[in-house]
């Protein structure tokens, strides 16, 4: 979870709690490829101080794939495999918990810790879509195709409505975060 792949989990039975200090101030954190039925997160203001945050998310909720009476009857259940806790009091020497449950395998695939930045706001019309990295055989003799199945990655493209005198912020800060995952 800590290794800046979304496609790798850190992987445990019934349920796996990881406390860390993440050493810089941060007021949102992410965990992105979960596996697991709730998400609880604690945030303490330094070590052994008090406990500024805690929120829990239940990611068994199917509504956000629910889309009309017949996915509600016949589709398979959802899990939300994605939550971002972004209402977090700012501490430097803050301390972070994270424990997923589930009565089965639990999973994490990246953690995000940082300071949540405003762009601007986004347009209608954006896109999007998925890089996908599986690779597809032909045989040309036999007529075949077997499907090798990889990661993907997920991609999103926005216009943003940026004030004019955030314009330098927003370049700027787009090119600090630049080639950081």
């Amino acid at each position: 979870m800590f290794d800046l792949q979304v496609n790798t989990q850190t992987v445990a039975q019934g349920s796996l709690t990881v406390k860390f200090s993440p050493g810089k101030v941060f007021n949102a954190v992410a965990f992105l490829n979960l596996v697991g039925k709730s998400a609880n997160l604690t945030v303490w203001d330094s070590p052994g101080g008090a406990v500024v945050y805690t929120s829990e998310v239940n990611l068994a909720n199917n509504s956000l794939s629910v889309i009309d009476w017949y996915t509600y009857f016949f589709e398979d259940f959802d899990f939300r495999s994605e939550v971002i806790f972004q209402d977090i009091p700012p501490y430097h020497a803050g301390v972070i918990e994270v424990t997923l449950t589930s009565g089965e395998e639990v999973a994490i695939g990246s953690t995000s810790v940082g300071a949540l930045i405003d762009l601007g706001s986004t347009q209608y019309g954006l896109n999007f879509g998925i890089r996908d990295y599986s690779i597809k055989k032909f045989d040309d003799d036999f007529g075949t195709v077997t499907f090798l199945e990889r990661a993907f990655s997920k991609r999103l493209t926005a216009n943003l409505l940026i004030p004019n005198e955030k314009l330098n912020y927003v370049s700027r800060t787009l090119q600090d975060l630049r080639a950081v995952p």
